[in-house]
């Protein structure tokens, strides 16, 4: 049974009341897109424009020495399921297609193109897997061997960060 009303607040006091359902829905879905983001490219960007669309939007990104995009749309079927990241270079790119979370047993694809060394792509192989399990059994793993988690509360405050910047821009 869903409560009727919240506990803690679903956004922040500075979001228009008509946008709180918005910012919270865009946290839910695509947090974890900024964190991958974060995670290749660990500096603070400038946001410099986000547009909402009823079911999708863009935001643009500066960085010290590239721009880029992060465009998202909301589809609520995993076989129209699109999520990733794909990182242009001069002469090449890497393409990271991730499944739809929930999808048991179907592993992230990754393209790698390089021109010096031939005009193919590079595809690895990956094992057929669960996301959700993988990381359930490695935060146990971690737990018992009383490890630092790979994503530290440091790196969740600074993705939130970023998500703020991008809704400022609104």
């Amino acid at each position: 049974m869903r409560p009727n009303k919240y506990i803690l607040p679903n956004a922040p006091n500075w979001i228009q009341k008509n946008k709180k359902k918005d910012f919270e829905k865009f946290l839910n879905y695509f947090s974890h897109d900024i964190s991958l983001i974060n995670l290749f490219f660990n500096e603070e960007p400038t946001i410099t424009n986000f547009q909402l669309g009823e079911n999708s939007g863009t935001v643009s990104i500066n960085y010290n020495k590239f721009i880029g995009t992060f465009e998202f749309i909301y589809l609520h079927h995993q076989d129209t399921w699109k999520e990733g990241l794909e990182i242009y270079f001069e002469k090449g790119y890497l393409k990271l297609s991730l499944p739809p979370a929930f999808l048991k047993n179907q592993p992230s694809k990754i393209e790698i193109y390089d021109q010096k060394k031939s005009t193919l792509k590079q595809i690895p192989e990956i094992e057929w897997s669960w996301s959700f399990k993988n990381q359930a059994r490695d935060f146990i793993k971690k737990i018992k061997k009383n490890k630092v988690d790979f994503s530290s509360a440091k790196d969740s405050l600074f993705d939130i960060k970023i998500i703020e910047k991008i809704w400022k821009k609104l």
